[in-house]
């Protein structure tokens, strides 16, 4: 159920962030992979970092009810990544990371919608949940 909300709204949160989003926030969002892939091998140390580099899109998004919508599902989340995730999905999380701030750094809305979408699926095959 978390991952079919997420499914829903991350796509289009990416896809506000990458018309909205300005240089900050990439930067922020760079800084942010750049320190979740030094921490791929603690497990919970990196869940902080991916769920504030999700956060950071919804906050270039710019739209107060999606952040708050994403923000309410982060504890469990951070369940379900800390309890099922492991070194290897942790680093496919930061290439699919590094790949998605590429798209929003182009400002293609559609096509940062299609690879949140694409990352939420990795994220989902990788967890095996669902």
């Amino acid at each position: 159920e978390m991952l079919d909300a997420l499914n829903s709204i991350e796509p289009a949160i990416a896809a506000l962030a990458a018309v909205r989003g300005e240089t900050e926030d990439w930067d922020r969002l760079e800084d942010l992979v750049d320190q979740s892939e030094r921490l791929v091998d603690h497990p919970d140390d990196f869940n902080r970092l991916a769920l504030l580099f999700h956060n950071a899109i919804a906050d270039a998004a710019g739209n107060r009810v999606l952040q708050a919508t994403l923000a309410s599902l982060g504890q469990v989340q951070s369940t379900h990544y800390r309890d099922r995730g492991s070194a290897e999905s942790a680093r496919a999380a930061v290439d699919g990371h590094r790949r998605l701030l590429a798209v929003l750094r182009r400002g293609d809305a559609e096509v940062a919608r299609d690879e949140m979408s694409k990352h939420m699926g990795a994220v989902r095959q990788q967890l095996q949940i669902g």
